[in-house]
């Protein structure tokens, strides 16, 4: 007989399973020591977007991801700036940087119109290193709008 809690009606681990299955793999995967270049850094903080769960509510299109219940992140450098720029931004950040850290660490400081009301709210990822969080930042400010490439 299965155990239930770890195995659904198909006999196949269940999603939670998984997830830390994929958590567990990928911090194994980060040494945190290793110099990173620009490239290194984007790449984790594509193991991280995946591996945190971003991907269940956000799109981004360099990952595959097309989550539905949060805003979009292709674009989110231009987006930020726009954001920032806006009488109705209430946060502390002055450049992209700023913002998607703020958003990730702090993203009750804005909400985005739209999102206010929403059951999935983002919670704060404050358990993220400072590595971590300039690898996330790095993938997030390097996305192209949809349907744009970025430029090399």
């Amino acid at each position: 007989m299965q155990n239930r809690s770890l195995f659904g009606r198909s006999g196949r681990p269940a999603l939670r399973v998984v997830q830390l299955a994929v958590v567990v793999w990928s911090l194994s995967l980060a040494d945190a020591d290793a110099p990173r270049t620009a490239e290194g850094t984007a790449s984790l903080g594509t193991e991280l977007f995946l591996a945190q769960g971003c991907a269940a509510c956000h799109a981004l299109e360099s990952v595959g991801a097309r989550g539905l219940f949060a805003p979009p992140l292709d674009g989110v450098a231009t987006t930020a700036l726009e954001r920032i720029a806006s009488p109705d931004y209430r946060g502390a950040a002055n450049d992209v940087g700023g913002y998607l850290r703020e958003s990730i660490v702090t993203p009750t400081a804005y909400v985005v119109p739209g999102y206010a009301g929403s059951y999935h709210r983002m919670p704060a990822y404050l358990h993220l290193t400072d590595a971590e969080l300039d690898a996330l930042i790095a993938l997030l400010a390097s996305s192209a709008p949809e349907g744009r490439e970025t430029e090399p």
